[in-house]
């Protein structure tokens, strides 16, 4: 991690535990939350584009018909 960049967790997560006191939930902030899911998304979006790296490109007029027809519209 760059010195510019901001930590994930800017705090230590909160626990939720069972009666053996086992955790089984953690309580996020919804700030850290939201950073998590738009990191899970990159990550997502990144290996869809390694899979299809090389692939040959659809123009998007073609793409949307298709979605179209798919979607019956």
């Amino acid at each position: 991690m760059s010195e510019t960049q901001t930590p994930i967790l800017l705090r230590p997560p909160q626990y939720i535990v069972n009666d053996k006191g086992e955790r089984i939930s953690v309580v996020l902030d919804i700030g850290t939350f939201r950073r998590i899911m738009e990191d899970l998304e990159d990550a997502y979006d990144n290996r869809l584009i390694d899979e299809t790296e090389g692939e040959p490109g659809i123009p998007l007029d073609q793409a949307l018909r298709e979605e179209n027809q798919r979607r019956g519209l």
